[in-house]
């Protein structure tokens, strides 16, 4: 049974397609309550992605002035972690604050593998968990109905349970189970006015999560056929229509663009192929948009080869720099790090300054190599400096290098843990203390090379913190890149999530920074071109953007034309979830768009980027592979 929203105040809802001056509407909307008495404090605004909200508040404090500074504009996952930070919270949860990166999931993923099941087996049910906590299915106690559900999920949360801390799709989910089970903080929490911008763009529970706060009334914002994951993973499409049905909401409707008029047309042509797969429930009858531009904006450019698409691009935008237009107010769309190391090189031959903000993500690798894995082994120690009792930061550092990973060590560290109400620390501390008496652990350990190794782990742990006890600054983190084997200073993965570290900061104040960069990043320079991915330039404030690299493969991704493995229906949900995505790129370019795409690349980088080729051939001695342009524009008669 699908969850109905609940909230006690009543809603204005506006609607529109792509560029219809729907975060304008709200932020007019915020103004004129500031201009009738409201106080700043009372209003409480939540956007899509942390760069969303930088965008709304510099529209509010142009409209608003000094009064916007002290308006609250957030996201529904930070304000969750606030929420869940509070003792009580955390008593509630029995977790901290704290959202595992993408390495320390990794560990987490090897853990669930003590279950027996297949790893994809695993993966399809951890999945199918996150996707029903985001939608709020676990506020029914029988939203499992398998054994192995139950068994595997029961497994999942007591690994949590050791790492005290969230993945992602949990974090509004667990805020909204807090605040409905605990009245007194959730009028702690409450706002008279909640607003949210982009409210297609995020999970059901942040979602319920706004609704949860507001005591006078709510003013949101959707362009339902917007729905891919930009910062939640899975955004709920229904919401905007089940938040229309609700007594007492007054819906809007917005439908006149500031597009130029055949950008406007490209975005309602990849509309109706968007259109093609949506969620049930979801508005999508009228979302086209009429432009009030005549001059042209939107063109589809195609290159000889990869080389020469940068090349192209690189003279597109210095084309828009000449036309009038800052370097801040274009962005360059590149589908993987190495498009955006080749485009920023492109731009470097034309003086042209660009902003990476691809380098301040979240971090992977490999865990089982010691050498692939010296990024996440970086931050890891840092954390560990900075809080030596992190228990994700603890088990990470005891499992990498190991292609096991110790997992079935840890089975039984965190089944001891809990059996002896233990953190993961004392459980640790424990084993040390057993192994210095008479060299012996607790019975209840049985894989003791994996003990062994645990401790041999931490017993380097203990020398590696003593290094770097006082050290604070750019020291501290040459010194700790020394410790996890980098030669050449900080890894260059991690680079960026570190810079500009003042002097005198210590490891706490590098993690704080850190994390910031690696959760919470929002483009920032108004003075470079932004290079980013088609998921971000959505919720940037530009005025011409530049799409690279649209060929099948990239866009939509190479399964979806082998209809062996995936089915014709789940190929055209893949072809109409990337118009949607390509339909929210065209549209943020206000002034104009360029999408590019190269006809040619050689055939051992095509294989290795999982291109779909269409033939191959050979050139001057070398196998080439040509290319087509994505499906998604033959579809949409682009």
């Amino acid at each position: 049974m699908a969850y109905s929203f609940s909230c006690a105040a009543p809603v204005t809802l506006a609607l529109g397609g792509c560029k219809t001056g729907k975060t304008t509407w709200l932020a007019d909307e915020a103004t004129a309550l500031l201009a009738a008495g409201t106080a700043p404090e009372d209003i409480l605004v939540f956007c899509a992605s942390p760069d969303g909200a930088a965008v709304f508040g510099r529209r509010l404090a142009e409209r608003a002035g000094e009064a916007a500074a002290r308006v609250r504009v957030t996201t529904p996952r930070q304000l969750a972690l606030e929420l869940l930070g509070t003792p009580e919270a955390v008593a509630f949860s029995g977790r901290e604050p704290r959202m595992l990166s993408r390495y320390e999931e990794s560990f987490l993923m090897e853990d669930m593998k003590t279950s027996g099941l297949r790893p994809k087996r695993i993966k399809e049910l951890v999945n199918f968990f996150s996707r029903s906590q985001t939608e709020l299915a676990d506020l029914d106690p029988d939203w499992l109905i398998y054994k192995e559900e139950q068994e595997t999920f029961a497994l999942l949360e007591s690994c949590l349970a050791a790492y005290r801390a969230y993945r992602e799709p949990e974090i509004a989910n667990t805020a909204c189970r807090w605040l409905l089970e605990n009245d007194a903080a959730r009028a702690a929490a409450g706002r008279p006015y909640v607003l949210v911008d982009d409210l297609n763009r995020m999970g059901l529970a942040s979602q319920q999560l706004a609704l949860l706060l507001a005591r006078t009334g709510v003013f949101a914002t959707a362009n339902p056929l917007a729905t891919n994951p930009v910062y939640d993973s899975y955004p709920y499409a229904p919401g905007a229509a089940q938040l229309s049905r609700l007594a007492g909401t007054r819906v809007v409707e917005l439908a006149e663009s500031d597009l130029p008029q055949d950008t406007a047309n490209a975005v309602n042509s990849l509309a109706q192929v968007a259109k093609t797969f949506v969620e049930e429930d979801a508005l999508t009858d009228d979302l086209t948009v009429t432009g009030s531009a005549e001059h042209p904006g939107f063109g589809i450019l195609a290159a000889a080869d990869a080389r020469e698409e940068c090349l192209q691009v690189a003279s597109w935008v210095q084309g828009a720099m000449r036309s009038g237009l800052e370097p801040g107010q274009i962005a360059v769309t590149v589908p993987n790090g190495t498009w955006e190391r080749n485009v920023a090189a492109a731009l470097a031959k034309l003086d042209i300054p660009c902003e990476r903000p691809g380098r301040r993500s979240d971090v992977g690798g490999d865990i089982r190599y010691a050498d692939l894995s010296r990024a996440a082994r970086f931050c890891c120690l840092l954390r560990l400096a900075a809080q030596p009792d992190d228990a994700p930061s603890l088990r990470a550092w005891c499992g990498f290098g190991d292609y096991l990973t110790c997992r079935g060590g840890f089975g039984e560290v965190f089944s001891l843990a809990q059996a002896r109400g233990l953190s993961l620390a004392q459980v640790l501390a424990l084993l040390a203390e057993a192994r210095a008496e008479d060299g012996s652990f607790p019975e209840e350990i049985t894989m003791r090379n994996d003990a062994a190794k645990i401790l041999a782990r931490l017993d380097e742990l203990t020398d590696a913190l003593g290094a770097l006890r006082g050290l604070t600054g750019p020291a501290l983190l040459a010194r700790a890149a020394e410790l996890v084997g980098s030669t050449d200073g900080v890894p260059k993965q991690v680079a960026a999530l570190v810079e500009g570290l003042p002097e005198d900061a210590g490891a706490a104040e590098a993690v704080r920074l850190m994390t910031c960069r690696m959760f919470f990043d929002t483009v920032s320079a108004d003075n470079a071109v932004k290079l980013v991915s088609m998921e971000r330039v959505g919720c940037l404030d530009v005025q011409a953007v530049a799409c690279t690299g649209l060929v099948n493969g990239f866009y939509p991704k190479h399964a979806t034309f082998d209809l062996t493995k995936i089915g014709p229906e789940r190929a055209e949900k893949f072809i109409a979830e990337e118009a949607k995505m390509l339909m929210s790129v065209v549209s943020a370019g206000t002034a104009k768009t360029a999408l590019f795409w190269f006809k040619t690349l050689r055939g051992a980088d095509a294989e290795a980027l999982d291109l779909k080729v269409e033939r191959f051939s050979i050139r001057d001695g070398v196998r080439m592979a040509q290319l087509s342009r994505s499906v998604v524009l033959e579809k949409a008669g682009l």
